[in-house]
Protein backbone atom coordinates (compact mmCIF):
# COMPACT_ATOMS: atom_id res chain seq x y z
CA UNK A 1 0.00 0.00 0.00
CA UNK A 2 2.80 2.40 0.95
CA UNK A 3 4.62 1.55 -2.27
CA UNK A 4 1.60 2.38 -4.47
CA UNK A 5 1.08 5.71 -2.64
CA UNK A 6 4.75 6.63 -3.15
CA UNK A 7 4.52 5.65 -6.82
CA UNK A 8 1.39 7.80 -7.31
CA UNK A 9 3.00 10.78 -5.56
CA UNK A 10 6.15 10.42 -7.65
CA UNK A 11 4.09 10.23 -10.86
CA UNK A 12 2.20 13.43 -10.02
CA UNK A 13 5.41 15.28 -9.14
CA UNK A 14 7.07 14.08 -12.34
CA UNK A 15 4.10 15.28 -14.42
CA UNK A 16 4.24 18.70 -12.75
CA UNK A 17 8.00 19.03 -13.30
CA UNK A 18 7.66 18.00 -16.95
CA UNK A 19 4.95 20.59 -17.50
CA UNK A 20 6.80 23.56 -15.97
CA UNK A 21 7.53 24.86 -19.48
CA UNK A 22 4.07 23.99 -20.80
CA UNK A 23 1.82 26.76 -22.02
CA UNK A 24 -1.66 25.99 -20.77
CA UNK A 25 -3.12 28.93 -22.69
CA UNK A 26 -5.05 28.45 -25.92
CA UNK A 27 -4.67 31.14 -28.59
CA UNK A 28 -7.16 31.19 -31.43
CA UNK A 29 -7.41 33.28 -34.61
CA UNK A 30 -11.02 34.44 -34.93
CA UNK A 31 -10.71 36.76 -37.94
CA UNK A 32 -8.31 37.97 -40.64
CA UNK A 33 -8.85 41.07 -42.75
CA UNK A 34 -6.42 41.93 -45.55
CA UNK A 35 -5.78 45.53 -46.56
CA UNK A 36 -6.93 46.44 -50.08
CA UNK A 37 -3.97 46.80 -52.45
CA UNK A 38 -1.69 46.35 -49.48
CA UNK A 39 0.51 43.74 -47.95
CA UNK A 40 -0.86 43.91 -44.39
CA UNK A 41 -3.46 41.84 -42.60
CA UNK A 42 -5.35 42.67 -39.40
CA UNK A 43 -5.52 39.48 -37.33
CA UNK A 44 -7.96 39.18 -34.41
CA UNK A 45 -7.03 36.61 -31.78
CA UNK A 46 -8.31 35.38 -28.43
CA UNK A 47 -6.42 33.78 -25.55
CA UNK A 48 -7.96 31.55 -22.91
CA UNK A 49 -5.72 30.39 -20.06
CA UNK A 50 -8.38 28.55 -18.09
CA UNK A 51 -10.81 29.30 -15.31
CA UNK A 52 -8.37 31.24 -13.12
CA UNK A 53 -7.74 34.08 -15.60
CA UNK A 54 -9.83 36.40 -17.74
CA UNK A 55 -9.88 35.81 -21.48
CA UNK A 56 -8.04 38.32 -23.65
CA UNK A 57 -8.71 39.52 -27.18
CA UNK A 58 -6.42 41.51 -29.45
CA UNK A 59 -5.89 42.80 -32.97
CA UNK A 60 -2.45 42.81 -34.56
CA UNK A 61 -1.29 44.11 -37.93
CA UNK A 62 0.99 41.65 -39.68
CA UNK A 63 2.78 41.41 -42.99
CA UNK A 64 2.37 37.63 -42.95
CA UNK A 65 -0.79 36.53 -41.11
CA UNK A 66 0.37 32.91 -40.90
CA UNK A 67 3.47 33.52 -38.84
CA UNK A 68 3.71 33.66 -35.08
CA UNK A 69 2.10 36.57 -33.25
CA UNK A 70 4.46 39.38 -32.17
CA UNK A 71 3.55 41.71 -29.28
CA UNK A 72 5.04 44.73 -31.10
CA UNK A 73 2.36 44.36 -33.80
CA UNK A 74 -0.58 44.56 -31.35
CA UNK A 75 -2.75 47.64 -31.90
CA UNK A 76 -5.80 46.86 -29.75
CA UNK A 77 -5.92 44.66 -26.64
CA UNK A 78 -9.01 43.92 -24.57
CA UNK A 79 -9.80 42.19 -21.34
CA UNK A 80 -12.62 39.71 -22.10
CA UNK A 81 -14.05 38.61 -25.44
CA UNK A 82 -16.09 41.21 -27.35
CA UNK A 83 -17.83 41.50 -30.68
CA UNK A 84 -15.28 43.33 -32.83
CA UNK A 85 -15.75 44.57 -36.37
CA UNK A 86 -12.35 45.11 -38.00
CA UNK A 87 -12.30 46.53 -41.53
CA UNK A 88 -9.85 48.38 -43.76
CA UNK A 89 -11.10 51.80 -44.88
CA UNK A 90 -8.24 51.97 -47.38
CA UNK A 91 -4.77 50.43 -47.67
CA UNK A 92 -3.39 52.67 -44.90
CA UNK A 93 -6.38 52.96 -42.53
CA UNK A 94 -7.81 50.25 -40.29
CA UNK A 95 -11.13 50.78 -38.48
CA UNK A 96 -11.87 48.85 -35.27
CA UNK A 97 -15.44 48.96 -34.02
CA UNK A 98 -16.10 47.69 -30.50
CA UNK A 99 -19.29 49.36 -29.35
CA UNK A 100 -19.74 47.24 -26.24
CA UNK A 101 -16.16 47.75 -24.98
CA UNK A 102 -15.89 49.51 -21.63
CA UNK A 103 -12.92 51.85 -21.16
CA UNK A 104 -11.62 49.84 -18.19
CA UNK A 105 -11.43 46.72 -20.40
CA UNK A 106 -9.14 48.31 -23.00
CA UNK A 107 -5.51 47.43 -22.26
CA UNK A 108 -3.92 48.93 -25.41
CA UNK A 109 -5.23 51.24 -28.12
CA UNK A 110 -2.66 52.32 -30.72
CA UNK A 111 -3.47 55.17 -33.12
CA UNK A 112 -0.69 54.41 -35.63
CA UNK A 113 1.61 51.50 -36.39
CA UNK A 114 4.16 52.17 -39.11
CA UNK A 115 2.27 53.82 -41.97
CA UNK A 116 -1.11 52.41 -40.83
CA UNK A 117 -3.60 54.67 -39.03
CA UNK A 118 -6.03 52.93 -36.69
CA UNK A 119 -9.44 54.52 -36.11
CA UNK A 120 -11.79 53.43 -33.33
CA UNK A 121 -15.56 53.57 -33.28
Amino acid sequence: MKHSHALATTSVLLALVCCVGCNLCKDEIVDKSSAPQGSLTAVTRTRDCGATTTETMWVSIQGNPDRKDVVGEHVFVLKRIHRLHVVWKDKDTLVIDCRDCALDEIRLQVAKLGSTRILYE
